[in-house]
């Protein structure tokens, strides 16, 4: 799992993780990083994040000597607030798997700044910013990394953006039961039928009470294809039919979000 966070002259001097989390379970992340501005004008920070399709990012904040703040996830096909000239306006997702790569089973994740943030100078200026993450169910290793910028910048020239990656962590077997399984009775993702398929099956779920939910499709690559389903439903059995009469032959994921909480399960388009 690799996590990327990005500002302008940027250094990553510390990343805080733990060593290993249980399967399911919430976990911090924090980076102490230094920045320094190329001029006065107030700055959007930016922080990808390229993890496993499993793992969840609940939430990023900061900190530091250029005060404190939120971040919203920045959608791939969203718009950059940053209104200046130059810079990456959309397709944020794409310019990090460009530029860092990619891996199977892995997304990219992107939070911009609620609000800009300058103090004036041009000074170098410290920073602490912490990742609300959550694990997948699968037990293993994980390689994450960072990245800090600001979305003015279109990463011509190394020093717009600091890095660290290969700070690992192992995904270990559940014991905090209860918490499973108020989770797993608050829904239930089945697996797809037909599977192998070409070109529609169907994706059954059931939900215990009424709730916010997400149904999506994600190629290998982390992005997501199609959304089947994305708002408020009432307590009972869902059957939703996806056609994928336009993709290509491949292994796909279908990721269930329901109320903050996700399941993912593997389907094979075979054409």
């Amino acid at each position: 799992m690799i996590i990327t966070a990005i500002m302008v002259s940027c250094i990553i001097d510390e990343v805080d993780q733990p060593e290993s989390v249980e399967a399911g379970a919430s976990f911090l992340i924090t980076l102490e990083a230094r920045t320094t501005n190329s001029d006065a004008a107030a700055k959007y920070g930016v922080v990808g994040i390229f993890l496993p399709i499993e793992f969840e990012v609940d939430s990023v904040r900061f900190s530091g000597t250029m005060g404190g703040g939120s971040f919203y996830e920045l959608m791939n096909d969203s718009t950059s607030k940053y209104p200046g000239e130059g810079g990456i306006k959309t397709g944020w997702s794409d310019v990090l798997a460009d530029l860092f790569g990619e891996q199977e089973g892995y997304t990219w994740r992107v939070f911009e700044t609620e609000e800009p943030h300058s103090t004036g100078d041009t000074e170098e200026h410290s920073h602490t910013i912490e990742i609300f993450a959550r694990a997948g169910m699968t037990q293993g290793e994980y390689g994450l990394g960072y990245v800090i910028t600001e979305s003015a910048l279109d990463f011509t020239d190394d020093s717009m953006w600091g890095d660290s990656f290969d700070n690992m962590i192992t995904v270990v077997e559940a014991t905090s039961i209860e918490r499973h399984d108020e989770v797993a009775s608050s829904f239930t993702l089945n697996q797809n039928y037909p599977n192998p398929f070409n070109p529609t099956t169907v994706i059954s779920y059931t939900l215990a009470e009424h709730s916010d939910v997400a149904l999506e499709i994600i190629d290998i690559n982390g992005r997501v294809v199609n959304t089947l389903v994305n708002g408020p439903q009432m307590a009972g059995k869902y059957d939703v039919t996806a056609n994928m009469s336009q993709l290509p032959s491949a292994v796909y994921m279908y990721r269930l979000t329901v109320n903050g909480q996700s399941q993912v399960r593997k389907m094979t388009l075979l054409k």
